[in-house]
């Protein structure tokens, strides 16, 4: 789920039309989930994006109701920086939240003030944070990931490294780790993903119905 309103870019990286209608007509009830669910031919990923419609009030407080529509194992809502109301709705419909920043002090300070909007704002249920430091060249300027770490009192779930494949791979219009499998962006995601699977709840049973978003 693309819930960028303002300034949605899933469609355009995965070469995607516009829809008609969008997340918001899915909020509001105006749309049914059949009609803003397209298929990424490459991936198989389903996308919900933003329409182009013109802006109205948005009714973050059913985006729980849209997730619980999805009958799917993994649901990522794809949220915008800074602080608002979808921020909190994300979060309230939500097991995990996946924090990501740069190298440099603003994004890390940044992103320590969302984390402590977050845990104002969980409704007596934290989920669970796991950090991700992006676009890493380990030049002597940036902040270093036990810096990171430090801060926010936790390990870093993974390390990304700057690569010049990604705006290729935006170019092209296809998912990097399908574009270019061996780069070193994509190596650090699928040992972040072997991680998540591995320290997932063991209890899961996979004839069952189950999500984790």
């Amino acid at each position: 789920i693309d819930s960028d309103i303002y300034n949605p870019c899933v469609f355009f990286h995965l070469g995607l039309s516009p829809q008609s209608a969008g997340l918001q007509e899915l909020l509001s009830g105006e749309s049914k989930l059949v009609e803003v669910l397209p298929i990424h031919p490459a991936s198989g990923l389903r996308c919900i994006s933003s329409s182009i419609s013109p802006y109205g009030r948005i009714k973050y407080e059913r985006l729980r109701n849209v997730v619980d529509m999805l009958n799917y194992e993994f649901i990522i809502i794809d949220c915008p920086p800074g602080f608002s109301p979808l921020i909190e709705e994300a979060v309230a419909a939500s097991t995990s939240v996946f924090v990501m920043m740069t190298p440099d002090m603003p994004s890390c300070t940044a992103a320590l003030k969302l984390v402590s909007f977050i845990r104002n704002h969980a409704k007596g249920r934290e989920p669970k944070f796991t950090y991700f430091l992006n676009r890493v060249t380990n030049a002597q300027h940036e902040i270093h990931p036990r810096e990171v770490e430090g801060l926010f009192s936790a390990r870093l779930g993974a390390i990304i490294a700057e690569d010049v494949n990604v705006p290729k791979s935006i170019s092209a219009k296809t998912p990097l780790v399908l574009f270019s499998p061996g780069s070193a962006f994509s190596r650090s995601l699928r040992d972040f993903t072997s991680t998540l699977l591995r320290d997932r709840d063991h209890r899961f049973d996979i004839s069952s119905r189950a999500k984790y978003t």
